[in-house]
């Protein structure tokens, strides 16, 4: 029997529809939600305009079969219904282990690894099986650096099997030929290698690399699966106060547009390793005016700046020739703080679940909020870190925001770093670019996110 495309999960707004062939999610309001629950119980028809049903015809949602109309899915049925948050994560950040060769300043999963046994593939196929049954349709898959584990792909081909979107965040040190052979027969919907200089020099004062081998092997790798993937391929590259000098900016550009890769661009985060180099954190203006350079640099080669990926937490960017705009479409959830506990959850190689993978030193821990131990489902619901985070109470300056929608506050890793407050405005605020006449003209509102 055919696997059915859609899946549809029923929430407090309406509903999440989750296309297995295009490998994405959309919202649904809740009167198109009940009429798919109901005709998949009973098949009939359904009242909506025509207009509306050749649309949801035409995209493969629904079919005709008798004189009756047919849900082209299956319908994810939870137990308990959230009020203000998805009913399941959409998205699990899964550090499939802390092994790492490297040493990276901004590395903030490097105090994590303890003695524990991380878990073995048939686990792994097991979380998998699970976070599908819940309607969990996308795996960030990191580590420490998974290609240190022998199963990596086994485990990525698994849950591409199931129909997850599987994203691969490596550095790039250890694929070879074989490796590469093996993620061309995969269909992962993005790899991104983190490339934190364009010259041995600034990479090496990232990611710990003495000399030039590490900086070599990673550049000749880019080349290669550049070449063999057939899928987005990306550098990521995490803004430092020791990374983004204009002359290393330009080189940086200079190298994405020459091996046709995508830029992806965070700044530097308040955690781990990077708190014992407090000196490369940047400030939101200093971001900011990194994003117009190479926003700059892109137009000044003659090239779109439309492959910069760049994001501040959960607020995205879209770059275009005339302008930088935040993205404004609002967020799944009535909480407040980032979208961790209320849209993705961060697992460990030990299978301890979190809220957000930046916050897990400041959380209250429970060991049984392992996935070893009870339902993943059941922790998203009631583990203590989750109640933790969505009992936070915010403050009254972002309640009072107009980007509040978009926004909930931000990012608590940056609050609790800065200002002391995990329930103070993150600090990477947009009201507070507005205060800067330099870049305000340049950053815009409206738009889709990339």
């Amino acid at each position: 029997m055919q696997a059915r495309r859609y899946i549809l999960r029923p929430e407090f707004f309406g509903g999440i529809l989750f296309d297995k062939e295009r490998k994405n999610y959309f919202y649904l309001d809740v009167q198109t939600t009940v009429a798919l629950q109901n005709i998949t119980e009973q098949p009939g028809e359904i009242s909506f305009p025509k207009s509306y049903i050749d649309f949801l015809s035409g995209e493969g949602i629904i079919s005709f079969s008798d004189g009756k109309t047919l849900f082209s899915g299956d319908v994810i049925k939870y137990s308990l219904q959230p009020k203000d948050f998805p009913a399941a994560p959409l998205r699990i950040h899964l550090a499939i282990t802390y092994e790492c060769p490297l040493d990276c300043v901004h590395c903030f999963v490097k105090n994590y690894k303890c003695q524990q046994e991380e878990m073995e593939t048939g686990e792994l196929k097991k979380l998998i099986d699970r976070l599908v049954g819940i309607g969990t349709y996308e795996v960030l898959v990191s580590g420490g650096e998974p290609f240190t584990r022998k199963d990596l792909c086994e485990c990525l081909d698994y849950a591409l099997s199931k129909g997850m979107i599987v994203k691969l965040f490596t550095n790039g040190l250890l694929l070879d030929e074989r490796q590469i052979e093996k993620l061309r027969r995969l269909k992962l919907s993005y790899l991104a290698i983190g490339f934190d200089g364009p010259d041995p020099t600034s990479y090496g004062s990232i990611r710990g690399d003495k000399g030039r081998v590490a900086f070599d092997k990673v550049l000749r790798n880019i080349q290669i699966v550049r070449k063999r993937l057939n899928i987005p391929v990306a550098i990521q590259f995490t803004c430092t106060k020791r990374n983004t000098d204009s002359q290393t900016l330009s080189r940086l550009v200079e190298f994405a547009v020459e091996h046709d890769v995508l830029l992806r661009v965070r700044p530097i985060n308040p955690c781990g390793n990077t708190l014992a180099n407090p000196d490369l954190l940047l400030d939101y203006q200093e971001y900011l005016l990194i994003l117009q350079s190479l926003y700059e640099l892109f137009l000044k080669q003659g090239y779109s700046p439309k492959d910069i990926k760049a994001k501040q937490g959960n607020i995205r960017f879209k770059f275009s020739r005339r302008s930088i705009k935040f993205d404004e479409s609002p967020l799944p959830y009535l909480g407040w703080g980032c979208p961790g506990g209320y849209v993705h959850a961060f697992i460990d190689p030990y299978g301890n679940m979190y809220p957000c993978g930046f916050l897990v030193s400041h959380l209250p821990r429970d060991n049984n909020d392992n996935i070893r131990e009870k339902d993943p489902l059941d922790i998203w619901l009631n583990g203590k870190g989750f109640l933790f985070k969505r009992s936070l109470l915010g403050n009254n300056t972002c309640f009072d925001c107009r980007y509040f929608v978009t926004c909930r506050g931000g990012c608590r890793v940056r609050a609790l770093h800065w200002k002391k407050d995990i329930n103070a405005s993150d600090p990477y605020c947009r009201q507070e670019f507005e205060r800067h006449k330099g870049i305000k003209g340049l950053f815009l509102g409206g738009g889709d996110c990339v």
